[in-house]
């Protein structure tokens, strides 16, 4: 399951908690026409297509388009229903406000950890079917406190006949910062369980450990200790950063030694994030990616990859474009020529059909 699949949609958080202040007009924010088109082949695009009465009714459901994982983070359009009181526009009216439908385009994203924020560039655009346009641009920082953009259009002025709603997403960097993760030295912060790790105390907490893995679990359990552990200090620390309660950052800097570790130490839950970021991540060939899921049994990431090559001819390019540096395994090599042999199968079961 992906980072965030179970959010539910209802019940969007509005673009902003502050009050408004109330008026007798609503500006016109659409024109007649379109900006000069912008060059959006790197940007990410959603769009959901609304109805005329798609909000006529209390009870309607949140509009959303498909979720697009980016990063470890997931992101969707919404499109809902939003009633605002606004000043009676007719002086002899006895109500002060009125009542006023307004249809909210929302671009959300389920934010990975309170470390995780995205700098990055957000266009929204509204188009009716009355040939209304509606452009919104943002520069904005995503964070966990502040994880969606929006606009809000006048149901019976604008959006009558309906329309479609699209966003563009440009990000241009994804960075942690916000949390100070622990380093393991301090016995009141983590735990006062001693791990060693060449010659470096850590300081655990062995029944956390044992809860997130089977392997720890066994380990303590038949021994009293001392306790050594293999492995480099920083790739130890980094991996015991994703279960304590901040849950330390996976990125493309250490997804690979995060998930070697978490495949030995059987920490399945930080593994399944792992193949989560690697699935949805640019920052990787598909022979590295490949590499990866074989080593640590990453199944899903396996059959993307496995997908991805859909003639011999994508394995052979496959591996001439292989990053400088960069050696497949001898199980990654016996991957792809069974991937050979089973595109040429194909090809000769095909070829039979046609005869």
């Amino acid at each position: 399951s992906g980072v965030g699949s179970a959010l539910p949609t209802n019940g969007v958080t509005p673009v902003t908690s502050k009050k408004r202040p109330l008026t007798k007009t609503t500006p016109n924010i659409f024109s007649k026409k379109r900006k000069t088109e912008k060059d959006r082949s790197k940007w990410i695009h959603f769009s959901c297509d609304v109805t005329g009465d798609d909000f006529l009714t209390k009870g309607s459901e949140v509009i959303r388009s498909e979720g697009v994982m980016i990063e470890g983070s997931e992101w969707y359009l919404t499109v809902h229903r939003r009633v605002n009181e606004v000043e009676s526009s007719n002086p002899f009216d006895e109500n002060s406000t009125e009542k006023n439908l307004m249809v909210e385009a929302t671009l959300n994203c389920v934010v990975p950890s309170a470390a995780w924020c995205a700098k990055c560039k957000i266009d929204l655009e509204v188009t009716t079917n009355d040939n209304n346009f509606l452009n919104k641009s943002f520069d904005c920082t995503i964070t966990s406190s502040s994880h969606n953009r929006g606009v809000l259009v006048d149901w019976r002025k604008y959006f009558l006949r309906g329309g479609r709603v699209s966003t563009y997403l440009l990000i241009s960097r994804v960075c942690n910062k916000y949390l100070c993760f622990p380093d393991f030295s301090d016995p009141d912060e983590t735990g006062h369980d001693e791990l060693l790790v060449g010659n470096q105390i850590l300081y655990v907490d062995k029944s956390l450990l044992s809860l997130h893995s089977k392997f720890f679990a066994l380990w303590f359990s038949t021994t009293n200790g001392p306790y050594h552990l293999n492995g480099r200090v920083e790739d130890v620390i980094a991996t015991l950063q994703t279960i304590y309660p901040q849950k330390g950052v996976i990125d493309a800097s250490n997804v690979c030694t995060i998930a070697s570790a978490a495949k030995e130490f059987e920490f399945y839950e930080t593994l399944e994030r792992c193949e989560q970021f690697l699935l949805s991540s640019d920052n990787f060939s598909t022979l590295e990616k490949t590499e990866a899921a074989l080593k640590c049994h990453m199944h899903s990431l396996l059959s993307q990859c496995s997908e991805g090559l859909d003639s011999i001819e994508d394995v052979f390019q496959l591996m001439e474009d292989q990053k400088e540096g960069f050696v497949a395994s001898e199980k990654t090599k016996a991957f792809l020529f069974d991937r050979v042999l089973a595109l040429n199968k194909k090809k000769k079961e095909d070829e039979v059909a046609l005869a």
